[in-house]
């Protein structure tokens, strides 16, 4: 659950941001009907409405979805925008949308119901010749050399009060952690970043990702994890 700051961290991102708002203003025009998925506070459907959208649905299950309105509403798109408080898989829409705007992804494009939701979505609300935005995500990988994540990963399960937490240290390190990536630079890495997949929203269904990468170690030193 995303608190207020960390929807202002998004807002202030313009590397997350610009593509965003460059996308809608080349896919809008005065007759569009756009679907916002996780609108959050809104700005997406905002942008959608200065660009000119004739409707704009915008769903969120949280409750900030409630300050999304008022925001909507001061900045004179109350009525043009109707918000609904859900999943977007439960959501029946009177209409087709010409554009569908979502930033689902979380930590990762493969984290949680991302995929699953833009699939419905592609199939029950996209009109015939629609957008999706975005149409693509392309995951990288890398292995690093990472000691401060490493040790502060470790740093709870070294014998607290003399006990072994050795099952719960294996655990620890075999499964995918958010971490700080403020903390890692492109000295740490290991090997040049490599594609592992592209993510294709216009025909993805399987929300698993199979494939093999070959990666050639640069130089010496002591392999973390991977970095995504």
């Amino acid at each position: 659950m995303y608190n207020l700051n960390d929807y202002g961290d998004m807002l202030a991102d313009p590397i997350r941001m610009d593509p965003y708002a460059y996308a809608l203003k080349t896919a809008v025009t005065p007759q569009s009907i756009v679907l916002d998925i996780g609108t959050s506070i809104g700005i997406h459907a905002l942008l959608a409405c200065k660009f000119g959208a004739r409707k704009v649905y915008a769903i969120e299950p949280n409750d900030v979805i409630n300050l999304a309105k008022q925001v909507a509403a001061a900045n004179g798109y109350a009525d043009r925008i109707e918000f609904i408080q859900d999943i977007s898989t439960n959501v029946t829409l009177p209409e087709l949308a010409d554009v569908i705007v979502s930033d689902l992804r979380g930590t990762l494009p493969l984290y949680g119901q991302h995929i699953p939701a833009i699939a419905d979505a592609r199939r029950r609300f996209l009109a015939p010749n629609g957008v999706l935005i975005p149409q693509k995500d392309s995951l990288w990988v890398s292995v690093v050399e990472a000691p401060m994540n490493y040790q502060n990963l470790l740093k709870p399960w070294h014998n607290p009060y003399g006990f072994n937490m050795e099952p719960a240290r294996r655990i620890i390190l075999n499964q995918w952690q958010h971490d700080d990536t403020d903390l890692i630079r492109s000295h740490h890495l290991l090997t040049a970043p490599t594609n592992w997949t592209t993510l294709d929203y216009r025909i993805i269904t399987n929300p698993d990702v199979d494939a093999e990468i070959t990666q050639v170690i640069t130089r010496d030193g002591v392999a973390h994890g991977l970095l995504i």
